[in-house]
């Protein structure tokens, strides 16, 4: 099948065979055309044995929309540049669409091997796992943001900054939070607890002010009380994670 050889030759190229001087280099045109004549080489490479003319063909496309993706995410960089790991998770995405797309439309064996896929994974299953982890992680953000800025007003606008990579530790809470509901072990929230209260307390201890140990209370409250108000009634729906370890 080409779709495993593709994605292969993707994560070879963009991970394997792309350092630091190279990435550098992408902000010019020769550096992307470079790049994309990269993978353009891996994917003939890993699928020499299945070339025929459409193969090839859709090599050249690939390789082209390729190019077209990380000239996008140049662009932008300069918009998001704290943000780049969405970027490089929207563009990691991107590309795999693109393949699994192109091997679906000159690979009858690849299309029945996605359909097969697909059928296996519950389809709505998998959306009502999206919508609550969207809810919990991402609707948390603004739920305690507006908290935030309300109760500590003062805090939250004079170290802004702070606030962002908070909100970084605030979405993963949720997640583990969401996770082990669904797998129905809550007690790891009280080991996630335990845990941040360790971590945080040099950094509460230097600054050294009241605003601020309340600033990371009320936080870790809204943001804990947020995830649980959610996945709790969700998980009595019987929408719950297989449980694949004990504790």
């Amino acid at each position: 099948m080409l779709l495993w050889r593709l994605l292969l030759a993707l994560f070879v190229s963009d991970f394997l065979l792309q350092n630091g001087w190279l990435i550098k280099s992408k902000k010019y045109i020769w550096g992307l055309v470079l790049h994309c004549l990269i993978y353009l080489a891996v994917m003939l490479i890993f699928t020499a044995n299945l070339l025929s003319a459409k193969v090839i063909l859709t090599l050249l496309i690939l390789a082209f929309l390729h190019g077209v993706v990380d000239y996008g995410k140049n662009l932008l960089h300069p918009l998001l540049d704290n943000k780049e790991w969405l970027l490089f998770l929207v563009d990691q995405i991107i590309h795999i669409i693109t393949i699994i797309l192109a091997v679906w439309f000159i690979s009858v064996p690849d299309r029945i091997y996605i359909l097969s896929c697909v059928n296996r994974l519950f389809v709505d299953l998998l959306l009502q796992y999206l919508i609550l982890f969207t809810v919990t992680v991402f609707g948390g953000i603004f739920f305690t943001d507006s908290i935030l800025k309300v109760i500590l007003k003062e805090v939250y606008e004079k170290d802004n900054h702070q606030y962002q990579a908070s909100r970084l530790i605030g979405m993963s809470e949720r997640l583990l939070i969401t996770i082990a509901v669904l797998i129905e072990h809550y007690e790891l929230i009280g080991f996630l607890i335990a845990a941040k209260s360790l971590m945080r307390l040099p950094e509460i201890q230097d600054r050294n002010t009241e605003n601020y140990s309340n600033y990371i209370l009320v936080g870790t409250l809204v943001s804990y009380s947020w995830a649980l108000s959610i996945a709790l009634p969700v998980s009595y729906t019987h929408l719950t994670l297989p449980t694949i370890y004990s504790v």
